[in-house]
């Protein structure tokens, strides 16, 4: 009988009206506002306000990922244009609203201004001088297109959750809470590390009404079908260990978007496999449109309703927990108030000396590992003999900053990945506020490597002459595989000795710039979650004492005075459990 049961969309809108509307008289109300504080009537007004903004608008599809995942170029390769910008940086970009219209751009801005652009202005170079002069007073790229999808769909593309200039992560957090379904981009080549494990179990799979479609990108960089399915393999095992039953989409945004320009592919053996794969994803997302539609109202606004009911709940029961307290059971709670507090500044205390603690540890961790990879790069120097002395000349010091910065990173990633551990068992809020440049630390080691009076540094790696591909050495397969950046071709005339001299020299001194490196980016990480665990604990001691200040102002009053309170307390839990 339930699978008979349809919804009337039209009456579903008229009741949600109405109770809004009992919610707006309740907090447009003197005597309610002054009954029940000014903190709830702003909680109702921002609920109440996202929640009619939320029930008029189209399928809502979510894009999001950490940065550098190719959400943009996803997009694009799914409607089949160039609508998203995929070349801004981390300082500029911001989130994307993509919907049906004739072809339009517009910033919106601050007291629903809009700023009109043109498809020249979106390009990098224009766009990061507009939105440096619209000085954050900007919500977000509104982009219109008569593309037919977008009938039944809007697409919003979010900013990336690792950038290292700025914290999106609010942002995207209320995405998600308006979100019918979430595609999540991850790398293909580096799939879900802990971090975004970590935001899929906070922040998108307690999203219990939205659908969500896992795609790894990038696929096209795996060699053959052979490596796409041991990869595939892999990452449902990742998934499977968090999300049981969900299954993931092996693409290639790129690749498709070639396809559909006629530009060569990237990637001759998987091209078929990748096509196949982004055709059978496209069918999905269409048919989840089409299947959903007739849902969203009912499933958005059960998504939305039972947030709001948790927020303002867990408000009104400390209202209504006041009005039971005497004026002896007031002291009482004052002293228990008092000791928490105290108890909350030894925690403090505690967990930020764990933390100094453990990462000293992860620091002298490092530097051990990282010498143990010198070690072994020295001794491969012998190995060397059957390659072009010009050859090692050119391309061994880019190897060599790059394997470093790989180890280095590689430590960091583990590293990190035990201290959201260790704050997870503290507060689930602690890892949802990580501060998101943590992520990118490990890649801010500054190695330097000379030879023969020239200077080489990360910032000049680049992609390397694909004949190191064929040399069948994993030492020089890892700089063709892995290295990027301009390269200083200039013949250098030293014989075959002094060059490997030369190379073993730098290694002296590379093992003795160790402890420097690690430390600076080690001690970065510890002053950054020592300034988090303090924010944290003096929020936890500031909500303990506007509890204590909201409990004193209510045991205070008359008699009169708490009735009329527990009648108000009464009528908003009325109108929230009628809604739910």
């Amino acid at each position: 009988m339930n699978n008979a049961i349809v919804y009337d969309i039209e009456d579903l809108r008229c009741r949600l009206d109405s109770y809004l509307d009992g919610l707006s008289q309740l907090r447009h109300s003197e005597k309610y506002r002054e009954l029940l504080g000014e903190a709830f009537s702003f909680k109702v007004t921002a609920w109440e306000q996202s929640i009619r903004r939320q029930k008029d608008m189209p399928f809502t599809i979510v894009v999001c990922g950490e940065f550098k995942r190719g959400k943009s170029s996803f997009i694009n390769s799914l409607l089949g244009e160039d609508v998203v910008t995929t070349d801004v940086t981390t300082e500029t970009i911001t989130l994307n609203k993509i919907s049906y219209g004739p072809h339009s751009n517009a910033l919106v801005l601050e007291k629903g201004k809009r700023m009109l652009l043109t498809d020249e202005q979106l390009r990098r170079e224009h766009l990061e001088e507009i939105l440096e002069k619209a000085d954050g007073n900007f919500y977000e790229l509104e982009l219109k297109r008569p593309i037919e999808f977008l009938k039944k769909v809007t697409i919003v593309d979010t900013p990336g959750l690792s950038d290292s200039l700025q914290d999106f992560s609010p942002m995207v957090i209320e995405s998600l809470m308006q979100a019918d379904a979430v595609i999540y981009i991850f790398s293909a080549i580096y799939p879900l590390s802990y971090r975004e494990q970590v935001f899929l179990k906070n922040s998108v799979i307690p999203q219990k009404h939205t659908d969500l479609l896992l795609v790894a990108n990038y696929v096209d960089m795996l060699r053959n079908d052979a490596e796409l399915e041991r990869m595939y393999k892999e990452i449902q095992s990742r998934i499977h260990s968090l999300m049981p039953g969900e299954d993931a989409y092996m693409i290639s945004a790129l690749d498709e978007r070639c396809r559909q320009i006629g530009t060569p592919r990237p990637n001759e053996k998987t091209q078929g496999k990748l096509e196949a794969n982004f055709a059978a994803l496209r069918d999905d997302i269409v048919n989840l449109v089409d299947t959903k539609c007739d849902m969203v109202l009912p499933d958005r606004m059960e998504r939305m309703i039972q947030g709001m009911q948790a927020d303002l709940q867990s408000y009104l029961d400390g209202i209504a927990r006041s009005l039971d307290t005497s004026e002896d059971a007031l002291k009482e709670e004052q002293k228990k108030s008092d000791v928490a507090t105290t108890e909350m500044l030894v925690q403090q205390t505690q967990a930020i000396e764990n933390i100094k603690t453990a990462i000293q540890n992860m620091k002298a961790e490092t530097e051990t590992w990282l010498k143990q990879v010198i070690l072994k790069m020295r001794k491969e120097i012998a190995d060397f003999s059957s390659f072009d002395i010009r050859d090692v000349r050119k391309y061994y010091p880019i190897y060599c900053i790059d394997t470093l910065q790989d180890a280095l990173s590689r430590c960091f990633d583990y590293h990190t990945d035990v201290l959201y551990d260790m704050l997870d068992e503290i507060s689930g809020k602690l890892t949802k506020n990580m501060p998101s440049d943590i992520n990118n630390l490990g890649m801010k080691a500054s190695f330097r490597f000379v030879l023969n009076n020239k200077t080489w540094t990360k910032g000049d790696n680049v992609a390397l002459a694909l004949n190191f591909v064929s040399l069948n050495n994993p030492i020089l397969d890892l700089v063709a595989k892995g290295v990027a950046g301009g390269m200083r071709d200039k013949e250098m005339s030293s014989n075959t000795q002094e060059v490997y001299q030369d190379i073993r020299n730098q290694y002296d001194k590379l093992e003795k710039s160790l402890p420097a490196v690690i430390t600076n980016i080690y001690s970065h990480l510890e002053k950054q979650l020592s300034v988090l665990l303090q924010a944290y604990y003096s929020e936890k001691a500031a909500d303990l004492k506007n509890q204590m200040e909201q409990m004193r102002l209510i045991v205070h009053r008359s008699t009169e005075e708490k009735n009329q309170i527990r009648q108000a307390v009464k009528s908003v839990r009325s109108i929230l459990e009628e809604m739910a």
